[in-house]
C-alpha cells in the first residue's frame, strides 16, 4: 500500500504539464514552467525520481501523486518519470510529457501523438515522429528529430542537431554551437536564434546554396531573414532577428 504523500498545485495561466521544467541541481529539484515567469519551487533534499503522477488502480479518490495543474481538481496521469538508469526507446504513453534522466538516451515518441520529451541530462537523441510534438534536449549535446507534425524543438545547454522534419515547425537552439536542417518540400521552419558565427543552417535532401534565395522580410518579418527556394518561392524558413546582409556561405553547410 503507497502511503498518501503531499501534492503540490498551481494555479495560473501556462501553469500545465507541459510547460513543466524539472531541474536537478545537487541533492535539490527546482520546479518551473516554460514560458512562465517568477514562477519556481524548489524541493530540497529531493530527486526527479521522487515524483509519482499517477492514480488508483481501484479507480477510487486519488491519494498518490504530486502535481496538480492549472484547471485540474484532482491528479491525471499528466507526466511520468523514466527511472534514474533507465535506458528508455519508447516514452511510455500517448499524448503525455514524459521526462528522462542524464544517460544518452535514444528515445521515441509515438505515430499520431502530441508528444511531449524532456531528455533532461545525456547526450540524447529524441524523436517525436507523428503529431504536434514539443522536443526539449536539456544539458547535452542532443539530437531532436520532430518527425511529421507541427512540432517545436529545444536544444538547451550544449552543442544540438535539430530537425524538424515534415511540417511548421519552430526551432530554438539554446546555448551551445547549434545544427539547424533545412529541407525542400518539408514546410517552413522558424529558427528563433540563430548566432551568426556560432550557429550553421545545414541543408539536406540535395539542397545547395546556390539553388536558395536569402532576403530580409518585409512587414511583419522586417527583422528577419528569409530564406526560400528560387525557382519555385518557396520558404523553407525564417530567421528571426538576423539581418540577411550580415550572412555568408560560412553560415551554410551540406549533408
Amino acid at each position: 500500500m503507497i502511503s498518501e504523500v503531499d501534492t503540490l498545485k498551481f494555479e495560473g495561466t501556462g501553469l500545465i504539464a507541459s510547460n513543466l521544467l524539472l531541474t536537478q541541481t545537487g541533492n535539490d529539484l527546482a520546479i518551473a514552467f516554460d514560458g512562465v515567469d517568477n514562477t519556481k519551487v524548489i524541493l530540497k533534499n529531493f530527486t526527479l525520481q521522487d515524483f509519482n503522477n499517477l492514480q488508483q488502480s481501484t479507480g477510487a479518490s486519488v491519494d498518490i501523486g504530486n502535481i496538480l495543474f492549472n484547471g485540474q481538481t484532482q491528479i491525471q496521469k499528466s507526466f511520468e518519470i523514466a527511472n534514474a538508469n533507465e535506458d528508455l526507446k519508447q516514452i511510455f504513453n500517448k499524448n503525455t510529457v514524459a521526462f528522462l534522466n542524464d544517460l544518452d538516451n535514444n528515445t521515441q515518441g509515438f505515430d499520431a501523438s502530441n508528444d511531449v520529451i524532456n531528455g533532461q541530462g545525456g547526450n540524447d537523441t529524441l524523436e517525436g515522429l507523428g503529431g504536434d510534438d514539443l522536443l526539449r534536449g536539456g544539458i547535452g549535446n542532443d539530437t531532436l528529430l520532430g518527425g511529421e507534425g507541427n512540432d517545436y524543438l529545444a536544444g538547451g545547454d550544449g552543442d544540438d542537431w535539430l530537425n524538424g522534419g515534415i511540417g511548421q515547425n519552430t526551432l530554438f537552439g539554446g546555448n551551445g554551437s547549434d545544427r539547424f536542417v533545412v529541407s525542400n518540400n518539408s514546410g517552413t521552419n522558424t529558427i528563433l536564434d540563430f548566432t551568426d558565427t556560432q550557429d550553421l543552417i545545414v541543408f539536406s535532401d540535395g539542397l545547395k546554396l546556390e539553388y536558395l534565395t536569402i532576403t530580409q522580410g518585409t512587414g511583419a518579418n522586417a527583422n528577419d531573414t528569409l530564406i526560400g527556394l528560387a525557382n519555385t518561392g518557396e520558404l523553407l524558413a525564417t530567421l528571426t532577428g538576423v539581418q540577411a546582409n550580415i550572412l555568408t556561405s560560412d553560415d551554410f553547410t551540406t549533408i
